[in-house]
């Protein structure tokens, strides 16, 4: 009969992040990113659409996201996922405050998942849109710290000076929050999305 310590170390054996799950964290924290990235492209191609890439993406990316959960369902998990995606953000070029939003987005998430073992269906919804909400926070927050300056690093990064101010101008005007609104409700049908593609997979999880 086993003693209560071993059960103990059992227990903690399970709940350790392995290899494979480094694996899977890295892989489809790639395939987040690309998600992102291939939406941001497609939304570049206009100023007035450019800030609605959170939105638009989260989409297709809450089932990304809603499977690593499912594969990966151990605290810190998320956490990691998205500084390795921060990190890739900074290698890509993206401005730094878009990956310091990821990273807070990926603590901010674990906080609202809590403890795998009450992982709720409305707790992993909600870390996906506090999760979204600071990745676009961190990307538009660089406009509040930096002003007119925004325009000269589009230009450094080869745009155009009209696009970088209609960037500008667009965060200062009322669209802004419909920008943030698209975030919010994105990230929730894409949430809710991945809850509908994984719903066996978390039912015998008893989640």
């Amino acid at each position: 009969m086993e003693s209560t310590a071993t059960k103990k170390r059992t227990l903690a054996r399970g709940t350790r992040l392995t290899g494979r799950d480094y694996v899977v964290l890295a892989v489809f924290g790639v395939l987040l990113f690309a998600v992102f990235m291939a939406f941001s492209i497609v939304c570049s191609l206009s100023a007035t659409t450019s800030w609605f890439t959170h939105g638009v993406g989260a989409v297709p990316a809450g089932i990304v996201w809603t499977y690593v959960l499912a594969r990966v369902p151990k605290r810190g998990a998320v956490a990691l996922m998205c500084l390795l995606v921060a990190l890739l953000g900074l290698v890509m070029g993206m401005f730094w405050t878009g990956p310091l939003g990821i990273a807070l987005g990926g603590v901010v998430a674990e906080l609202v998942l809590g403890a795998p073992g009450k992982r709720t269906a409305f707790r992993r919804v909600a870390a996906f849109v506090s999760f979204v909400v600071c990745f676009w926070a961190g990307h538009v927050s660089l406009i509040y710290l930096t002003g007119q300056a925004y325009v000269d690093m589009v230009v450094a990064s080869g745009m155009t000076a009209e696009y970088g101010q209609q960037l500008v101008d667009f965060m200062y005007g009322p669209l802004a929050l419909v920008a943030l609104a698209a975030a919010v409700a994105g990230s929730i049908v894409g949430g809710l999305l991945g809850e509908r593609v994984f719903k066996k997979h978390f039912a015998r999880m008893g989640a």
